[in-house]
């Protein structure tokens, strides 16, 4: 490389007379822990360019530059490090004495086995200031010790995409892994928190009765600790959404967990109430799904989740009719809970075609009618009233594929129990 492609530390690279710009990689020894920065530096800041050639800072072997390894770091005296620009970062440690602030608009962070740190009491360990792309993969959260409220903030409109994070509970454990006060869509994927006592995944400020702003947070196949619950205060705006599946604290929990909370109510599982005919789950376990509305759903502004679904053989006439099976204690009629479902045509298989239980489910005149009743026994209920719906595609057949079926509940303040099963008639 020569000397004069050696630097002291990553804002020099900037600084230099031909500075660091998109697509070039900078190599940060293994070994270096950076000579401290004055406070609030931004070590790199570059404009949003191409998100394909974004600037590379990976952590290499301090005797083989041509290695990744991790274990590079930089860090500040006082104040926070900030970045900004399309980054790539592997293998890296920032070490702010504040917080690590990402701020460029339209641009994209990706952090893949890096360590996320904090210093002292009330820092963040990522705090994300612009409309960004954000990924976290494979990275580590580690708080020094101190209170530490959250880990991760967005004050603006980001997505977020975090796979494989875990936390390194030495210092101290974040009462909460994200805060977001701007627009978001936030992805968890694949996470181990099976050792980190948190209070809830999503901070209560991120949504509150003076917050309108759309919100998405989707968590999946995550290890969770037993104390540690999707979300700390409840959602009140119709954007505001999280939806939490097969995440647990043990492995029978993990096969059936679920739960969606949005402004219109709630859907979780439920093991003590199961219809007796349900298919149980690897463990052995049946479970329900239950259905709790808020008192403003109405006919045209209802409760609508995905419900469990299946393969199904719809080109074969004796299992092409999807029926769902749910309980209540309140009477129902088809003005209170319908339900539909995609499927590919049978013979142009690029073309949907959908099936709705009632007819003009959204006109406010529509007189409703009556559900279909079903004796089947479910244990845990014994005197409730019990419905079916069937969905019959058979007068616009349908090729064999993985069913998309959405449930609407317009009963204000209802309690409704769904079975998991989707059967096929």
């Amino acid at each position: 490389m020569g000397a004069a492609n050696y630097y002291d530390n990553i804002e020099d690279t900037k600084n230099a007379t031909t500075g660091a710009t998109n697509g070039d990689y900078i190599c940060i020894s293994d070994a270096s822990a950076g000579s401290p920065y004055s406070a609030n530096t931004t070590i790199i800041s570059v404009g949003a360019g191409a998100t394909d050639a974004p600037i590379c800072l990976i952590s290499v072997s301090d005797t083989a530059v041509e290695d990744y390894s991790e274990g590079a770091s930089e860090r500040t005296s006082s104040g926070d490090l900030t970045i900004a620009g399309n980054i790539f970062m592997a293998g890296f440690t920032p070490k702010p004495t504040d917080d690590l602030i990402y701020i460029s608009d339209g641009s994209s962070l990706f952090m893949y086995e890096c360590t996320l740190t904090t210093q002292g009491s009330g820092d963040i360990s990522l705090n994300v200031m612009a409309s960004s792309y954000v990924t976290l993969h494979s990275c580590t959260i580690a708080h020094g010790a101190g209170t530490n409220n959250f880990a991760i903030n967005s004050s603006r409109n980001s997505y977020f995409y975090i796979y494989n994070l875990s936390i390194d509970i030495t210092g101290d454990t974040p009462d909460y892994l994200i805060s977001a006060s701007g627009v978001v869509d936030v992805e968890i994927v694949g996470c181990d928190f099976s050792n980190a006592a948190m209070i809830a995944i999503i901070m209560a400020g991120s949504w509150n009765s003076t917050d309108d702003k759309q919100k998405s947070f989707t968590v999946s196949r995550c290890a969770l600790h037993a104390d540690t619950e999707l979300y700390d205060g409840v959602p009140v705006a119709r954007g505001q959404r999280a939806l939490m599946t097969n995440s647990a604290s043990i492995s029978a929990d993990a096969e059936y967990q679920y739960l969606l909370v949005d402004g219109q109510g709630t859907v979780e599982d439920e093991t003590g109430i199961f219809r007796d005919g349900s298919t149980a789950y690897p463990s052995g376990q049946k479970a329900a799904m239950k259905c709790i509305t808020v008192g403003a759903v109405t006919s045209l502004n209802p409760m609508i989740f995905g419900m469990a679904t299946r393969y199904a053989k719809l080109s074969d006439t004796a299992s092409d009719t999807v029926r769902l099976y749910f309980l209540s204690s309140a009477a129902l009629d088809d003005g209170d809970v319908w339900a539909e479902v995609v499927y590919p045509d049978g013979t142009n298989k690029q073309t949907p075609n959908d099936k709705v239980s009632v007819t003009g489910p959204f006109d406010p005149w529509r007189t409703p009618g009556g559900l279909d009743t079903n004796t089947e026994a479910w244990t845990g209920r014994t005197t409730e009233n019990r419905y079916q719906i069937d969905l019959d595609t058979s007068g616009d057949a349908g090729a064999d594929c993985v069913l998309t079926i959405r449930v609407y509940v317009a009963k204000a303040s209802a309690t409704i129990y769904f079975c998991t099963s989707v059967d096929l008639m």
